[in-house]
């Protein structure tokens, strides 16, 4: 990637992140601002994942989705390797070179 080659002339470059982070703080970097997200798109989850709990507005629905999301026990290397075995298989030899 060429980013040096992004920024404006005026612009400062930023010193590179540490690569040591407490867990606290790469899951603050990684947190998902739910209430970014359109009222449709919180509806469409709330429908999928068949959330019971009724909520009168955004603020309610962006709550109820956010602790949902968060809920979730994900181990992240079976969701890894589980993405790499889906992609290879898709489109074999495409990804191999």
């Amino acid at each position: 990637f060429r980013l040096l080659e992004s920024r404006t002339e005026g612009e400062k470059m930023s010193a590179p992140k540490s690569k040591r982070t407490s867990r606290k703080h790469q899951e603050d970097d990684q947190a998902v601002n739910f209430a970014q997200l359109h009222m449709n798109t919180l509806k469409r989850y709330k429908r999928h994942y068949k959330l019971q709990q009724e909520t009168q507005n955004k603020v309610e629905l962006v709550e109820l989705v956010s602790s949902h999301f968060h809920a979730q026990d994900v181990v992240e290397t079976d969701t890894i390797l589980l993405f790499i075995h889906t992609i290879k298989s898709t489109a074999p030899n495409k990804f191999d070179k």
